[in-house]
């Protein structure tokens, strides 16, 4: 079975939280502040959070990739985790800037680079990784 996990971006704050629990019907989350984590203390939603989905995969060096995060692919290409609802995949978007011949209209499905993909931040944390907003 998959993993679900997620992680959210509180833009008062402008951190990066682990999600540990969201209980949907009642529109809370749990927290604790000290490391980070949803555990134990109930937050109602609220719009400042963002969302990240863990994709299911892990980069070269074992770390998890989320949506959102901003990757290296084979120590050249810098492009951003995206989820396409067209395609209702993980895509890699890289703008014209950053980008190989192979990405075409600057996405490529993740999985056929996951080998080959190094975290480097992510978009909310490292927005000077990109060279351009993508």
């Amino acid at each position: 079975m998959r993993e679900i996990e997620f992680r959210a971006w509180y833009k008062p704050s402008k951190e990066m939280f682990k999600v540990g629990q969201i209980t949907l019907e009642k529109g809370t989350w749990n927290y604790e502040p000290d490391n980070r984590e949803y555990i134990g203390v109930c937050v109602p939603y609220q719009p400042s959070f963002i969302l990240m989905q863990y994709t299911g995969l892990k980069d070269k060096n074992g770390k998890k990739i989320f949506e959102g995060d901003i990757v290296k692919i084979n120590d050249e290409v810098i492009a951003k985790v995206i989820w396409d609802n067209d395609y209702l995949g993980y895509f890699l978007y890289a703008n014209e800037e950053n980008s190989i011949g192979t990405f075409e209209n600057g996405e490529q499905p993740l999985y056929d680079y996951w080998g080959s993909i190094e975290v480097i931040g992510n978009i909310y944390d490292n927005p000077e990784l990109l060279k351009e907003e993508l």
